[in-house]
């Protein structure tokens, strides 16, 4: 499993963190390799929510399906997304610091066997090295988002 980790301190009160991560339409934004969020099942967002996004995170474009398995506002939220390629798990803790929040993200990708054995040794190689600086540069253009600055 590959696992990457990124904590920012945001100029702004839970809630509205919180509220900004959940504008699920605003991801391209902010996530990189993400092209496209479409089909959220629901509004507002919950716990049960699905929706599918377009993404490039290697050479090939894909659709995956996201589903909300915890959502506990404004402090912590689990989004689950399963295939055939690989499993992933996006968890967002948000705690409140001085005047502002504590967001800490962790994303979790699992190549699954129709990709192995290659898929373990590009997890080792590559995937985790990726993943770690896609998350690392989403925190910082989310700061920025939530903050009212430019990217």
């Amino acid at each position: 499993m590959a696992r990457a980790t990124a904590s920012a301190y945001i100029d702004a009160a839970p809630q509205e963190v919180w509220a900004f991560i959940n504008e699920l339409h605003r991801k391209p934004e902010y996530v990189r390799f993400v092209k496209e969020v479409f089909d959220i099942s629901e509004r507002p967002v919950g716990e049960g929510t699905v929706y599918r996004e377009r993404a490039r995170f290697g050479p090939r474009e894909s659709v995956s399906e996201w589903r909300f398995i915890l959502f506990d506002p404004p402090r912590r939220q689990v989004q689950r997304s399963q295939s055939r390629e690989m499993d992933a798990t996006f968890t967002a803790n948000l705690a409140p610091e001085g005047s502002g929040t504590r967001l800490t993200v962790e994303m979790d990708i699992r190549l699954l066997p129709v990709v192995r054995p290659i898929g373990w040794l590009l997890e080792k190689l590559i995937v985790r090295r990726k993943m770690q600086r896609d998350v690392g540069l989403t925190m910082k253009t989310l700061k920025k988002l939530v903050e009212g600055e430019r990217p």
